[in-house]
């Protein structure tokens, strides 16, 4: 047997443990829009695809999408055998690497630590997809080339995951609002009540019975409106001038309104002028102010 000082080994003893993972980028997709992340390349994993607890949820709810429960829980156990968590419940997502799509993966919500995403050594062994360390590269068979892209991919910024805190001024925006449409529901009277077998209850308001619903036009009186023109202009009582038109009368005393209906770009473009003013309003609110007034 062969002994060598440590100091005339080729490799470097600091490199022993730690440095970079092997982690690939990958795309999570539904429904033409999807997230940019990584991957962990870990064939130590015994699992296919393992999708971090809280990043599924965020997806869940922006989608939105559901998450499954599995027929029954499954122990994960870590390197020392020791069962530290259960895996119970599933995603169903596309996954987009290295070119290559896979549609409708189910994925396994773990605590995944500091990774979003992790391919295990099922995930491998189904696409016989090997593991190139020193390139950091994944080698895929020749009967699995890139996708087509078929239809434009959409990539949307994972910020839109995390929920904003709301702005304080508007929350006490919102408040104010609140408690006046509480003190104008107090202000207002209350409706006539009635008494049914001892049981107060309120009084329905009658209305005058609706007018039957008279077509303007049909197929018959059409027909009518024909044979009485062809009528008129074979006996020749068909005169040429028109009756006059009266004009239109608009009032001019009307308060100037600038309402335009725009689209979601326009909406968020007019937002940023420090000029505009974001507010919501309220049928309910309209006909109070209508009524006041």
């Amino acid at each position: 047997m062969l002994y060598r000082d440590p100091g005339q080994l080729a490799i470097d003893l600091s490199q022993l443990l730690g440095g970079k993972q092997f982690t690939v980028s990958c795309n999570l997709v539904f429904n033409g829009y999807g997230f940019k992340t990584s991957a962990l390349a870990d064939t130590g994993a015994n699992g296919y695809v393992l999708i971090s607890t809280k990043l599924a949820q965020q997806l869940s709810r922006f989608f939105p999408l559901p998450i499954y429960t599995l027929p029954s829980p499954i122990a994960v156990r870590g390197f020392d055998g020791q069962s530290r968590q259960s895996a119970s419940r599933y995603i169903v997502l596309h996954l987009h690497v290295d070119g290559r799509k896979q549609y409708n993966v189910p994925m396994v919500l773990l605590d995944t630590g500091q990774q979003d995403l992790i391919l295990g050594r099922t995930w491998f062994d189904q696409l016989n997809v090997q593991l190139n360390p020193r390139q950091r590269q994944l080698v895929w068979p020749t009967n699995l080339p890139a996708s087509p892209d078929l239809i434009k991919l959409r990539l949307l910024d994972p910020k839109v995951l995390t929920p904003s805190s709301a702005d304080a001024r508007h929350q006490e925006d919102a408040d104010r609002r609140d408690q006046a449409l509480e003190r104008q529901a107090t202000d207002d009277p209350q409706p006539s009540v009635g008494v049914i077998n001892g049981t107060p209850v309120p009084r329905i308001l009658s209305r005058p019975p609706a007018r039957p619903l008279v077509p303007r036009a049909s197929e018959y009186w059409d027909r009518q409106n024909n044979l009485r023109a062809m009528n008129r202009a074979l006996a020749g009582t068909i005169t040429s001038v028109s009756a006059p038109r009266r004009p239109k009368r608009i009032r001019m005393d009307l308060p100037p309104v600038d309402i335009a209906a725009i689209g979601a770009a326009g909406f968020h473009r007019n937002l940023h002028d420090p000029q505009a003013v974001l507010f919501t309003t309220s049928l309910y609110e309209i006909d109070y102010l209508l009524e006041k007034d």
